[in-house]
């Protein structure tokens, strides 16, 4: 068991392994009970633009721990999560973020996320309408709703 220091610290540790492999200086622990119960995966960002720490520490900790929600685990982040990645934190029902580097001390050395915020970048989203997909979909539901 380990307490915010400890953990922080060890995302940190990943983050500094990851640039000396080759990688993103990026790194992140998930934590349930005090346990650390996913890691980022540091050989596998090789053309992969999602292999973001926490997505990475985010599957490992879901696949130790065999399951899809991580209700009640906290995660630490050397950075602050991206747009990205806070995304699957609430989609996976993580509540506590911790990290070591806000925005601003990014933005500060140089690195910046801020597509996210960029509204030159315009998106085309057009629905196909399937019928198909809909029955397959509410069948799908039902069945795994035990319906």
């Amino acid at each position: 068991m380990g307490n915010h220091q400890t953990f922080i610290l060890m995302a940190i540790k990943r983050a500094k392994k990851s640039a000396q492999n080759g990688g993103y200086p990026f790194g992140a622990v998930v934590v349930k009970d005090g346990d650390i119960v996913g890691k980022s995966n540091i050989d596998d960002q090789e053309f992969d633009p999602t292999a973001h720490a926490e997505l990475s520490a985010i599957r490992n900790a879901c696949k130790n721990l065999k399951v899809y929600n991580l209700t009640g685990c906290k995660i630490y982040s050397s950075c602050h999560p991206c747009q990205l990645c806070l995304g699957a934190i609430k989609w996976v029902g993580i509540k506590d973020i911790f990290y070591a580097m806000d925005k601003n001390d990014a933005q500060a050395i140089g690195y910046a996320d801020d597509i996210f915020m960029d509204d030159s970048v315009v998106l085309s989203k057009t629905k196909m309408q399937d019928e198909n997909i809909l029955v397959f979909m509410k069948n799908w539901y039902a069945q795994r709703n035990g319906q």
